[in-house]
Protein backbone atom coordinates (compact mmCIF):
# COMPACT_ATOMS: atom_id res chain seq x y z
CA UNK A 1 0.00 0.00 0.00
CA UNK A 2 1.73 3.44 -1.15
CA UNK A 3 1.35 6.72 1.00
CA UNK A 4 -1.16 7.82 -2.01
CA UNK A 5 -3.77 4.79 -1.15
CA UNK A 6 -3.91 5.26 2.83
CA UNK A 7 -4.21 8.97 2.72
CA UNK A 8 -7.15 8.00 0.29
CA UNK A 9 -8.68 5.38 2.10
CA UNK A 10 -8.60 8.02 5.56
CA UNK A 11 -10.21 10.86 3.16
CA UNK A 12 -12.70 8.13 1.70
CA UNK A 13 -13.62 7.26 5.27
CA UNK A 14 -13.69 11.12 5.98
CA UNK A 15 -11.72 10.24 9.22
CA UNK A 16 -8.79 12.34 10.89
CA UNK A 17 -5.50 10.37 11.09
CA UNK A 18 -6.16 9.98 15.09
CA UNK A 19 -9.21 8.55 14.40
CA UNK A 20 -7.53 5.97 11.58
CA UNK A 21 -4.90 5.28 13.97
CA UNK A 22 -7.45 4.20 16.48
CA UNK A 23 -9.18 2.10 13.96
CA UNK A 24 -5.95 0.24 13.12
CA UNK A 25 -4.51 0.12 16.39
CA UNK A 26 -1.32 2.31 15.55
CA UNK A 27 -0.43 5.86 17.19
CA UNK A 28 -0.95 9.00 14.78
CA UNK A 29 2.35 9.14 14.67
CA UNK A 30 2.95 6.13 12.47
CA UNK A 31 -0.02 7.12 10.29
CA UNK A 32 1.74 10.27 9.71
CA UNK A 33 4.44 8.60 8.65
CA UNK A 34 2.60 5.98 6.40
CA UNK A 35 1.17 9.21 4.61
CA UNK A 36 4.36 10.96 4.24
CA UNK A 37 6.29 7.40 2.86
CA UNK A 38 8.79 7.90 5.60
CA UNK A 39 7.59 4.31 6.34
CA UNK A 40 6.36 1.41 4.77
CA UNK A 41 2.20 0.48 5.66
CA UNK A 42 2.84 -3.01 6.69
CA UNK A 43 1.31 -5.85 5.19
CA UNK A 44 -0.82 -6.54 8.20
CA UNK A 45 -1.73 -2.74 8.26
CA UNK A 46 -3.18 -3.52 4.24
CA UNK A 47 -4.71 -6.44 5.25
CA UNK A 48 -6.86 -4.88 7.66
CA UNK A 49 -7.54 -1.66 5.83
CA UNK A 50 -8.80 -4.33 3.28
CA UNK A 51 -10.75 -6.40 5.61
CA UNK A 52 -12.82 -3.34 6.91
CA UNK A 53 -13.60 -1.89 3.31
CA UNK A 54 -14.51 -6.06 2.71
CA UNK A 55 -16.89 -5.74 5.57
CA UNK A 56 -18.24 -2.73 4.49
CA UNK A 57 -19.15 -3.94 1.14
CA UNK A 58 -20.20 -7.17 1.90
CA UNK A 59 -23.04 -5.48 4.95
CA UNK A 60 -24.29 -3.47 1.95
CA UNK A 61 -25.17 -6.46 -0.18
CA UNK A 62 -26.60 -7.65 2.95
CA UNK A 63 -28.48 -4.84 3.73
CA UNK A 64 -29.46 -4.87 -0.03
CA UNK A 65 -30.46 -8.27 -0.37
CA UNK A 66 -32.73 -8.17 2.46
CA UNK A 67 -34.78 -5.01 1.04
CA UNK A 68 -35.10 -7.15 -1.59
CA UNK A 69 -36.54 -9.75 0.19
CA UNK A 70 -38.58 -7.82 2.15
CA UNK A 71 -39.81 -6.79 -0.94
CA UNK A 72 -41.04 -10.10 -2.23
CA UNK A 73 -42.99 -10.77 0.82
CA UNK A 74 -44.77 -7.80 0.37
CA UNK A 75 -45.43 -8.93 -3.16
CA UNK A 76 -46.09 -12.41 -2.72
CA UNK A 77 -47.11 -12.73 0.78
CA UNK A 78 -48.19 -16.12 0.87
CA UNK A 79 -44.93 -17.96 -1.06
Amino acid sequence: MTKAEIKAERARLGISQGLMAQRIGVSLRTISYYEKGEVPVPKTIELLIQTRKDVERLTKELQLADSHIKEWHLLYPKA
